[in-house]
């Protein structure tokens, strides 16, 4: 996809990162993959699990990429020939799923940055409305004209 996007890694028995994909095996009588993926309450990715059949399950191209897509964040499709088809066949990545992948994630790219500089706006924002606050209270405490319940106005 023009970027590195995995990178194995072999974790101890008591380790657990959040930002990393967990591949594992797990018994599954009808599939041979499944992904679980934890959403933030902003919209990112929290945590994903990928869960293949068997070890040799593995070494199935298809199976393999079209669960780390999920862990991506990507659903199924039956728009094109694509590895997010359920019952398609591909083994690879078709130029249209590359393509919208590279779209997806440069689209969440761009919407984080400004997420981040919107939530810094409001935070700047919030803080100098404080400030401007207190200042109204005092000098409205310091004239004596407090409210019943404690409030300036």
């Amino acid at each position: 996809m023009g970027m590195r996007l995995f990178e194995p890694a072999v974790l101890s028995a008591d380790s657990d990162p959040d930002d990393i994909i967990v591949v594992d095996t797990k018994n599954m009588a009808n599939d041979d993959g499944m992904t679980l993926v934890t959403w933030s309450t902003p919209g990112g990715i929290y945590d994903a699990r990928v869960f293949l059949r068997s070890t040799s399950t593995m070494h199935n191209a298809h199976v393999v990429a079209h669960e780390m897509m999920h862990a991506l964040g990507f659903g199924h499709t039956s728009a094109w020939s694509s590895i997010m088809n359920s019952g398609g066949s591909q083994s690879r990545l078709t130029a249209q799923d590359v393509a919208y992948a590279q779209f997806a994630l440069e689209l969440r790219a761009g919407n984080d940055r400004e997420d981040m500089w919107e939530r810094l706006a409001l935070a700047n924002e919030r803080e100098t409305q404080g400030r401007e606050r207190k200042v109204a209270c005092d000098s409205v405490y310091l004239i004596g004209a407090i409210g019943v319940n404690g409030t300036c106005h």
